[in-house]
């Protein structure tokens, strides 16, 4: 049986740095200096090489000991590169570039990947420019080169292109992260609101007991089902939602009915990954079951959104010659009591790279999603695309700054309550740890730019939904006042 969990699926291409990471060594005697305490500050290095070679979730402890280290020896040029590893592989990638730039001065070829990794984490920091000229020396450089990081590197360049012209186009948008209640240290995503916005049912990989133990790849704990509720306007204490939505493998919710009752989800313990769907009775969820509409095959179905009019489904999956390229879009349709065949959302919503976390509007007629692939600004960035009178659907659109960012975005939630509030998860810089669950809010006072009818061809007047929107080419106003630090780091 594959216990496949929803991140580490995701992250499949968003993630990877670069393959054949060089193995640099930091020697003992070119460590040492005339400072007193070296023994002392050694094993902080061998602890932090330890943390090093595990990776994953330990990176953040290799940079810890590594950094005390660096009160010791700031300028050795192998230690450098190593702490910038660490930080970049870490939730302080925008850090890493300091270290890495340090390395590079220090030792011009301390490691053959230095100049791709100092462009990755200048993109993290934001220094665009700056990045796309050490991803061209790498390029140019005669280090040995995989076609992979080749094509990793032009991407990284045209993302960094795309970025700065983002920064040109901003949206008056409010992003604030959710807080403490319901992110924390580890990843949470996959937010699902109640049809009246009282209830959030949301994936965290944190740890539910003194018990839980790590099965995958990422070195990170399995996904679980958390539940918040609205209190006074605020996002309550965030619990498991229930005993009957949790195994000891991996569950996301992916959708819920306007009844509250009916919630679809992700169970990583099926297949390579499938849906299921479980339902409320008689007070409590019941155990999930296997859905019904003909979904799941032998490849993982990662995300499923029902239409208002229950007669449509989106869902993701990759189909390998059916589809445009790794994980694409589907839409099946309800005639009578039968579903269709899935059928292929096409090239104006798919793209060659990966699609993720599909979503409809409340009205039906945008469909919500992140895509890997087009002008995106780093990443996975969130697209949205208009239902046309014909029933075809407008070129995909960026959502535009600061919703997207350098780094991933994902679940782009419209609030059900609340036309200009809506939720969507972020592992940017300055939250809790991981992905977190952040909220934006379209600013009333602004009056915002749609997209243009020529886009919209023989869209509906009424067909047009709230958020869409294109960049108004004013000034952002993001408020990351309340992005607070997590007690756990």
């Amino acid at each position: 049986m594959k216990f496949i969990q929803l991140v580490f699926i995701m992250f499949v291409l968003a993630t990877g740095i670069i393959s054949g990471q060089s193995d640099v060594n930091i020697n003992r005697k070119d460590f040492k200096t005339d400072k007193p305490g070296f023994d002392a500050v050694w094993q902080h290095v061998k602890d932090g090489n330890t943390f090093y070679s595990k990776g994953g979730v330990w990176y953040k402890d290799a940079m810890n000991e590594y950094k005390i280290a660096y009160i010791y020896n700031s300028k050795n040029a192998e230690l450098n590169y190593k702490l910038g590893i660490s930080c970049l592989y870490s939730d302080k990638k925008e850090a890493a570039s300091e270290y890495l730039l340090k390395a590079l001065t220090l030792k011009s070829d301390v490691a053959d990947d230095i100049l791709f990794l100092t462009g990755r984490a200048l993109q993290y920091s934001g220094q665009y420019s700056e990045a796309v000229k050490k991803f061209n020396e790498w390029l140019s450089s005669g280090v040995k080169k995989t076609p992979g990081n080749i094509e990793r590197a032009k991407r990284y360049i045209a993302e960094c292109k795309s970025a700065e012209s983002a920064l040109i186009d901003t949206l008056r948008i409010e992003v604030r992260n959710i807080g403490g209640n319901i992110n924390s240290a580890d990843d949470e995503y996959s937010e699902v609101l109640s049809h009246d916005g009282e209830k959030m049912y949301f994936a965290s990989r944190r740890a539910v007991s003194d018990n839980s133990k790590n099965f995958y790849d990422d070195t990170k704990l399995d996904e679980n089902i958390f539940r918040s509720d609205l209190e006074n306007g605020k996002w309550g204490v965030s619990l498991l939602a229930a005993k009957n939505l949790k195994s000891e493998f991996c569950e996301t919710p992916l959708d819920i009915d306007p009844t509250g009752t009916i919630l679809y989800i992700y169970a990583g313990y099926e297949g390579n990954g499938d849906i299921k769907v479980a339902k409320f009775k008689r007070g409590e969820w019941r155990s999930p079951e296997p859905e019904s509409f003909g979904i799941n095959s032998r490849e993982p179905e990662t995300s499923f959104s029902m239409s208002p009019s229950g007669k449509e489904i989106a869902f993701i999956s990759d189909r390998g010659k059916k589809g445009l390229g790794g994980k694409d879009v589907y839409f099946m349709f309800r005639n009578d009591r039968k579903w269709s065949k899935p059928i292929n959302a096409g090239e104006n919503i798919n793209s060659v790279n990966n699609e993720e976390s599909v979503r409809f509007s409340h009205g039906g007629d945008t469909l919500w999603f992140s895509s890997s692939g087009r002008n995106t600004t780093g990443g996975f960035d969130i697209y949205y695309s208009i239902r046309k009178s014909g029933g075809a659907w407008t070129p995909a659109v960026n959502a535009g700054n600061p919703i997207n960012s350098q780094w991933d975005e994902f679940f782009y939630f419209p609030s059900p309550v609340n036309d200009s509030l809506f939720y969507f998860v972020s592992n940017r810089s300055g939250g809790f740890g991981g992905l977190d669950i952040y909220t934006g809010r379209i600013r009333q006072e602004i009056t915002l730019k749609p997209i243009p009818p020529s886009a919209l061809q023989d869209a509906k007047p009424d067909s047009i939904p709230q958020n869409p929107i294109q960049p108004a080419n004013t000034i952002v106003e993001a408020d990351s006042s309340s992005v607070k630090k997590s007690i756990i780091n």
